[in-house]
């Protein structure tokens, strides 16, 4: 193999690894949406079983419980809610929206979706509305394809509702951030991998991207919930981050390691 074609398929193989290092928010949603009209391993292959629990300890807020509002609840099932890049956890960037044309809605109080992505909540304003309420929730979901179910034995509602954390409209960006981050490590990994790096520069490389998306993903305001906006959002921290990752990992990295890490992230941004 010449030194030229060696060069070319180390630089494609870093490319693979690290492309989504930086994943722009509409691969979230066109995975989303192509993972779901795929069937059999293929599409299990692209989007892990969102029925995958996931440890209280290892997502944002797991502890922060909301309390019933008995006779206000309303619950129900959701069909495509769920995060194609990440197993277990339900995209942002299609919650968001969501959460935020549900709030808008005549006679709700506020809106939730719990970590997967699989239920949304709705507290009514009031018990006398609550079935109006429900109602108007559920038309809104069907018309987004989303095959709602209403969870309605009250025993099994407050079982959910309870045992479980739930995100509003300024909580949806803990889901976006855990994905993230997630998916950061798993190309950063590969990274390392493709590059060759010994065991300690890969560590240091793992602790450049928390570190940095830590930084870079901290929320301050108010989140957007129109779905350009929220995507906008995210890609100017994405933005930021990958740029970040690749000035601190000057001080690790050869002149020829770190010249395909700024290719392949400034590759993404184009």
């Amino acid at each position: 193999m010449s030194g030229n074609l060696r060069k070319r398929l180390v630089w494609v193989l870093s490319a693979v690894a690290l492309v989504g290092i930086g994943v722009p928010a509409m691969v979230c949603g066109w995975g989303h949406w192509r993972a779901k009209g795929q069937s059999g391993a293929l599409g299990d292959q692209c989007c892990p079983a969102s029925g995958t629990t996931t440890a209280a300890t290892e997502y944002p807020g797991a502890s922060a419980k909301t309390p019933f509002n008995e006779g206000r609840e309303v619950l129900f099932k959701v069909d495509a809610l769920a995060c194609p890049l990440v197993g277990g956890v339900g995209c942002g960037h299609l919650l968001a929206p969501m959460i935020g044309k549900t709030d808008a809605l005549e006679g709700v109080e506020e809106a939730f979706t719990n970590w997967s992505g699989q239920e949304i909540r709705v507290v009514a304003c009031c018990a006398v509305e609550r079935d109006a309420t429900a109602r108007r929730v559920e038309e809104l979901l069907s018309s987004q394809k989303q095959k709602p179910l209403r969870i309605g034995e009250e025993a099994e509602l407050e079982k959910r509702i309870k045992g479980q954390a739930w995100y509003g409209a300024q909580k949806v960006g803990d889901l976006t951030a855990h994905e993230f981050r997630t998916v950061a490590r798993r190309r950063a990994q590969a990274f390392a991998v493709s590059e060759k790096l010994d065991d300690v520069t890969r560590e240091k490389l793992l602790a450049i991207v928390e570190r940095q998306w830590q930084k870079h993903s901290a929320i301050a305001g108010t989140l957007p919930t129109d779905q350009a906006a929220y995507a906008e959002f995210w890609n100017s921290r994405l933005t930021a981050f990958k740029k970040a990752i690749v000035i601190e990992a000057a001080g690790i990295l050869s002149p020829r390691q770190l010249e395909n890490l700024r290719m392949v992230t400034q590759e993404r941004a184009k």
